[in-house]
Formats: structure tokens, sequence, C-alpha cells
């Protein structure tokens, strides 16, 4: 049987790490008078989905990597993103709907904590579909 090449240890490690930077970086923004502080609502909003996200698909990646059927992680790598992306954009139509923006900046803490989970779940997948 194939062993793990990135077990649970290290992915809560980066996990951990990545949560608690970005969640760091949006109390230390909120604290600014610019933009950054009108939209932490929705920026507390994307760090909570975009983590459990990040665990849900190290859990659901780590029970395919062992999979008879070895097509079905690289379906489930390009599903997981595609379903994200219409995930997050549900969110945040949601948001605009419900708490109309001021101007066209929302768009930036959006997208910086889409882009930062995004580059962490390539990262892991890539890292669960290795086996020794």
């Amino acid at each position: 049987m194939n062993e793990v090449t990135y077990s649970p240890q290290q992915f809560f490690r980066t996990w951990g790490l990545l949560v608690g930077l970005t969640g760091a970086g949006i109390i230390a923004s909120a604290q600014t008078d610019g933009f950054w502080a009108a939209y932490t609502g929705l920026s507390w909003l994307m760090w909570a989905f975009m983590g459990a996200y990040a665990v849900l698909m190290f859990v659901v990646g780590r029970y395919l990597q062992h999979h008879p059927n070895p097509q079905l992680f690289g379906q489930f790598f390009l599903l997981s993103i595609g379903f994200k992306m219409f995930l997050c954009l549900i969110i945040f139509i949601i948001y605009i709907k419900k708490y109309p923006p001021t101007d066209k900046l929302l768009v930036i803490p959006f997208l910086g904590i889409y882009t930062i989970f995004t580059i962490h779940e390539v990262y892991f997948l890539n890292k669960l579909s290795v086996s020794e």
C-alpha cells in the first residue's frame, strides 16, 4: 500500500499558519480607516468559508488518494476548484445584495483571501497526489 507523503499533521500545521496569518491580517486591516475596514464582514465570511472548505478538501482528497480509480483524484481536484469558485461567487453576490458596496474596492479583500486559500489548496492537493 502506498504511504501518504502529506500527513494530517503537516496539513493542519500549514493550514493553521495560513488561517492564523490571514485572520491577523483581517484584524489589522479592520484597524485602518481605509476601505479595508469597510469590508471586514466579507473578509471574515470568506475566511471562515475558505478555511472550512480547505479542511473538507483535505479529508476528501485523503480518501480519494487510495481509491482504486486513479483518475478520480484528478477529476476531484479540478471539480473542487470549480465548485469553490461557484460557491464563492454565490457568497459574494449574496453579500453585495445584503450590504450594497459603496465602491468597487470590495473586490480586493475578496480576491485576496480567495487567492491565498486557493494557492494553499493547490499546494496540499498536489502533495496528496504524490504517493511513495
